[in-house]
């Protein structure tokens, strides 16, 4: 009986132990989403980041050019892609783009952000160009299950087709990180907009922005997503928008600190 009662703490502590979460095997960000995106990933968990990533390791080539597509970070509302595109050797790198960049999901096509991409060369011998582009919806389109294209329309200078093979890749989401709704409501509890927001962006409707703001970016620069002490979230955002306005982080959030958020005068707490 006494040997019994000995073996009971520790069989607890052993279900304790294989209970923990391990991230060790968890998913690493693609160091293009981290050195050169200008992501600050570091605010998320692991947990949330490796939900928010997804491993795609695609390749497809024509006219002697390689695209890799390694990997994709977001959610729902918001997904990163990061790429290497491998040029012949002699290829000048020097002003060389992409094409229009596009995403479609669920019957919709997207244009990349020009705000949210970039590209530069990786390597010394410069036959390699690295690109990140971005997309963004005021609701959830890239759900998990939903099968996405993602198509780079050739490389360009200055407008002008350098090579002009199209790149198509397709895939099926994995990425579930967590998308939050509140109703935007005044100190009477009447409805004045919507406010959707996430790890990497929010986007939020004012009915009535026109009687508070002359101009759609004076209403785009009052959305906050507020801590306990009331404080903004640094985030280092852009955006745009009117009624409807989208704003897309650069420092990602953690979404436990967020306890409210500010949509024009109104502030709305969040649920826990």
């Amino acid at each position: 009986m006494n040997r019994f009662r000995l073996l009971l703490p520790l069989l607890g502590l052993l279900l304790a132990l294989t209970g923990c979460t391990d991230t060790s095997s968890a998913p690493q960000p693609d160091e293009i989403l981290t050195n050169h995106a200008g992501l600050n990933l570091e605010i998320l968990s692991p947990e949330a980041l490796a939900a928010a990533l997804q491993t795609i390791d695609q390749t497809a080539s024509d006219q002697g050019v390689e695209v890799h597509v390694s990997q994709t970070l977001g959610d729902a509302m918001t997904l990163y892609v990061a790429y290497t595109a491998i040029f012949p050797a002699g290829t000048d790198l020097e002003g060389l783009a992409p094409g229009a960049v596009t995403l479609s999901a669920d019957g919709k096509t997207l244009l990349a952000s020009s705000q949210s991409s970039t590209w530069e060369t990786l390597d010394e011998d410069e036959t390699t160009l690295v690109c990140v582009n971005s997309f963004g919806f005021d609701k959830e389109i890239v759900t998990p299950g939903t099968e996405v294209t993602f198509t780079i329309d050739g490389f360009q200078r200055d407008g002008t087709p350098v090579f002009d093979a199209t790149h198509t890749f397709t895939w099926t989401v994995e990425n579930e990180g967590t998308v939050k709704y509140v109703d935007v409501k005044d100190d009477q509890g009447n409805m004045k907009g919507t406010c959707n927001f996430s790890a990497f962006a929010m986007n939020a409707t004012l009915w009535d922005w026109q009687d508070h703001y002359d101009a759609p970016a004076a209403f785009l620069s009052s959305l906050q997503l507020l801590d306990e002490s009331g404080q903004p979230i640094p985030t280092n955002a852009s955006g745009s928008g009117s009624n409807n306005a989208r704003k897309q982080f650069r420092i990602p959030v953690n979404l436990a600190d967020v306890a409210a958020v500010q949509v024009g005068p109104y502030i709305t707490e969040v649920p826990k």
